[in-house]
């Protein structure tokens, strides 16, 4: 079963997933929720977590700093990054951190439950580009999936 850490500071995002995603049908026993980045840190020593959703822009500590720390202390954990912002040079540290997704808000709960779900980060398929699959975008390499426009 999956364990799954939302982070945001507009925590109005992070209990509406809670309460609208439907965890179980993605494998997910429990969602925790955290504010900042150092609060998620402070949750991730204390629970085995196997998923981290964050926002790239908070106070303090980012969402592109959160998943920094992360992949250096767990590498193990997903990350996916939520963001109101399509920002390239977001979407390109967030290749650079080697994130498994980049979801631009408003979420829309079937293409989040579909990054939740997908068995291994989307950088590790290959042969994907602009030309052969919608909704995908090549920037060098490796393949990025958003959702939305950019």
């Amino acid at each position: 079963m999956i364990d799954i850490l939302l982070v945001d500071d507009e925590t109005y995002v992070t209990e509406s997933l809670e309460l609208t995603i439907p965890w179980g049908e993605l494998g997910v026993t429990t969602v925790l929720r955290a504010a900042s980045g150092k609060e998620a840190l402070q949750i991730m020593e204390e629970n085995a977590v196997d998923i981290v959703v964050t926002d790239i822009r908070m106070p303090g500590m980012s969402g592109l700093d959160l998943i920094a720390e992360v992949s250096k202390r767990w590498s193990h954990i997903r990350c996916i990054l939520l963001t109101g912002h399509s920002d390239f040079d977001y979407a390109k540290k967030a290749i650079q951190l080697q994130a498994a997704d980049y979801i631009l808000k408003p979420v829309n709960d079937d293409e989040f439950m579909g990054s939740v779900s997908q068995p291994s980060p989307l950088f590790a398929m290959s042969g994907m580009n602009s030309t052969n699959i919608t909704g995908y975008y090549t920037v060098g390499s490796p393949t990025i999936r958003f959702y939305g426009k950019i």
